[in-house]
């Protein structure tokens, strides 16, 4: 697989970003901004298949392996539990991850930046869908 890696901010649709938690690193939340916790590395390896590394703290978010996938953490290291499969949805930004592991468990956030796993069939499910911004379009890196 080529391993083109970019910088990118992961925005809920609530329009916090996905980052690492401030003193707990290997827990994630949507309630960042732009910062250095908001950062991420996205990584390409085929078949429509991302790892997203925390720019931060150098870990991966992931779908556990703890309860047959069902928690979230920012604790792997590249392996197969940090696999997502990324479906499009509407534009060219907005996307779906889809844990390889672990098939129909995809990420979601809810409106108050809690992170977790979404279970089952997405149709129109907004938790499910983020905004993937890389630094040419974040016309304000400052902020935090």
């Amino acid at each position: 697989g080529n391993n083109n890696n970019s910088l990118v901010v992961v925005r809920s649709l609530n329009s916090k970003s996905l980052r690492v938690k401030p003193g707990q690193l290997e827990i994630s939340n949507c309630l960042g901004g732009q910062g250095k916790f908001a950062r991420w590395n996205i990584s390409s390896h085929g078949n429509n298949i991302y790892k997203l590394q925390s720019n931060h703290s150098n870990k991966y978010i992931r779908i556990s392996p703890k309860g047959n996938g069902g928690e979230v953490d920012v604790r792997g290291t590249g392996g197969k539990y940090t696999q997502f499969r990324i479906h499009l949805i509407k534009d060219i930004n907005v996307v779906m991850f889809e844990s390889v592991v672990f098939p129909n468990k995809y990420l979601s956030a809810d409106n108050n930046g809690n992170v977790s796993v979404y279970n089952g069939f997405i149709n129109g499910n907004q938790q499910c869908m983020f905004e993937v911004l890389t630094q040419g379009n974040n016309c304000n890196n400052n902020s935090i």
